[in-house]
């Protein structure tokens, strides 16, 4: 790589941010699981879209974190 005898700063204005998203089902005990449950690829950050291998209810969650927060 480049050697540099000056010292550089670089700034930048920019925000992170996390997105989340799970799919999940309330069983039996009133305990929420995400067994049997599989994204598809059409999950993205805006939408989330959930295969199940059984037949229940399903709910999701999504959440967006800025970094550093």
């Amino acid at each position: 790589p480049p050697r540099f005898d000056e010292h550089a700063t670089f700034s930048s204005n920019y925000e992170l941010r996390i997105y989340t998203s799970d799919c999940y089902y309330l069983d039996e005990n009133n305990n929420w699981k995400l067994d049997g449950l599989l994204f598809e690829p059409l999950t993205n950050r805006y939408q989330t879209q959930c295969l199940s291998i059984h037949l229940t209810t399903l709910d999701v969650g999504s959440s967006s974190v800025k970094a550093g927060s």
